[in-house]
């Protein structure tokens, strides 16, 4: 569910109220139409929804005066998105308790594949530089990476990663965070274990998960493991090459 601050719904609302005026007075010619913001004019780019004509039904207007609002919105979200970016967000290395207790927090809350602290203490320990927590700019943990490398690993074949675990809270998602928290624990396989890829599991109905490992980081499926998860799920097992 996306939520919306009181800021960004009143400047909506008195953009949506400015609309109407301009929405009856709307220039034909070209179809464009001005609004004032602020104490400036802005041009809307020409929407394909505008009529070239100079006359138009009420529900004609209706669906310009909608398109105009939503399009509104959807640039002051992202500027609301812009101000609270990853730019004020911290990607740091595990290194404290208190890191390893936000990561249960934050694993708590996100997932239902839960760890002792033993397991977080015990990646912590083995591979400190694999797992990583972000932060915002209070210092509160709001994802994680909990990482290691594989120790059984057959005689003959490279050594490889593995992604334990991975979550970021859902009011800081759509932040690109996964991707960095990812992108820091694969760099470190790679360049400190000598790691040839990494490997993880994921429910095959993560719908968004499988978006960001397939679609963004380049996985791929190479398996799937039947009955993987506690409640009876399938899993994909991926892989990613981390080979230059």
């Amino acid at each position: 569910m996306l939520v919306i601050n009181s800021e960004t719904f009143t400047l909506w609302k008195d953009h949506y109220t400015r609309l109407q005026d301009v929405v009856r007075a709307w220039e034909p010619q070209g179809g464009r139409i001005l609004t004032l913001v602020g104490s400036k004019h802005q041009a809307f780019s020409d929407y394909p929804i505008l009529p070239l004509v100079r006359t138009a039904s009420a529900r004609t207007l209706m669906d310009v005066f909608s398109t105009l609002s939503i399009a509104f919105l959807d640039e002051k979200l992202e500027q609301a998105l812009s101000s609270t970016s990853t730019r004020k967000m911290e990607i740091e290395v595990v290194a404290r308790v208190d890191d390893l207790m936000g990561m249960q927090a934050c694993n708590l809350q996100n997932l239902p594949e839960n760890y002792t602290m033993k397991y977080y203490l015990y990646h912590a320990m083995t591979w400190p530089s694999l797992s990583y927590v972000a932060e915002d700019n209070k210092g509160r943990i709001v994802g994680y990476i909990l990482a290691k490398m594989e120790e059984e690993t057959p005689e003959g074949e490279e050594p490889h990663g593995h992604v334990t675990s991975i979550s970021v809270l859902r009011s800081y998602r759509r932040l690109g965070l996964a991707k960095k928290l990812m992108v820091q624990s694969q760099e470190a396989m790679a360049s400190i274990y000598r790691a040839s890829y990494v490997s993880l599991h994921v429910r095959k109905s993560n719908r968004a998960a499988l978006g960001l490992y397939r679609d963004t980081l380049g996985f791929t499926v190479k398996d799937i493991e039947k009955r993987y998860y506690a409640d009876g799920e399938d899993a994909y097992a991926m892989h990613l090459s981390l080979k230059s």
